[in-house]
């Protein structure tokens, strides 16, 4: 006989094998990162936004286990190249064996205030649930302007704040984990960069969205940018 509790308890069971099957984690500078995989698509929605197509150098800042990079790698083909970015050496070691398999990968430690690619390098650029992270967006900026050709695309894929506390060390204007789309924008303006395309209803749930920008020239009276950032404690 089965009882209520015995079925409720089933019921649980089945939940959370759900939810663990689709749950990635990797490594970040702070910590540990987790989201839910819940759109199969999205590594190929993303490779049509950064238009990696065969020869384009891409590069996947934050690659983690090196999903979306195996993904980037296959579009831009053995005559293109994909640099994968991590700041983990535990990941770092992963993704060596992934590019070891792929060809066309090439892996490079960063950290919060250097990305570890080399200048001009990239035609596009992508930051998977890694903005937020930063401690020292300025920096980070200025590096992305660094590697990014002019013109070159920047995909920003990202979660709106939620309850949860933002990690330690960011901004605490982000008003949690996560940063709103309208600071987002508003901080990569400011560093030469325009928005191309602004995705709302992206896969990860209904907090996640996805920006493209471009990378333009700065105006020439702004030069650097005087931009700071309060940070969390």
């Amino acid at each position: 006989m089965v009882t209520p509790r015995i079925a409720s308890a089933r019921l649980a069971n089945r939940v959370l094998v759900l939810a663990m099957a689709s749950l990635s984690i990797v490594g970040t500078a702070g910590g540990v990162r987790a989201w839910l995989v819940q759109d199969s698509g999205e590594g190929d929605r993303l490779a049509d936004l950064m238009k990696a197509a065969t020869g384009a150098a891409v590069a996947d800042i934050g690659a983690g286990d090196g999903q979306w990079t195996k993904i980037l790698s296959a579009r831009v083909g053995p005559t293109g190249r994909v640099f994968a970015t991590e700041v983990n050496q535990n990941l770092i070691k992963r993704l060596e064996s992934t590019a070891a398999s792929l060809g066309n990968v090439t892996v490079t430690q960063g950290s919060q205030d250097h990305n570890g690619l080399p200048a001009d390098c990239c035609d596009a650029i992508l930051l998977r649930l890694v903005y937020h992270h930063f401690t020292d967006p300025p920096a980070m900026q200025k590096e992305l302007r660094r590697a990014l050709r002019m013109g070159g695309l920047l995909a920003v894929v990202e979660f709106r704040p939620g309850r949860t506390a933002a990690p330690s060390g960011v901004p605490h204007d982000r008003g949690g984990h996560g940063i709103p789309p309208e600071l987002l924008i508003k901080e990569l303006n400011a560093h030469g960069f325009e928005v191309v395309t602004r995705e709302d209803q992206w896969p990860g749930g209904r907090e996640s969205y996805c920006v493209l920008f471009r990378k333009i020239d700065l105006p020439k009276s702004t030069g650097r940018s005087s931009l700071r950032h309060p940070v969390a404690r």
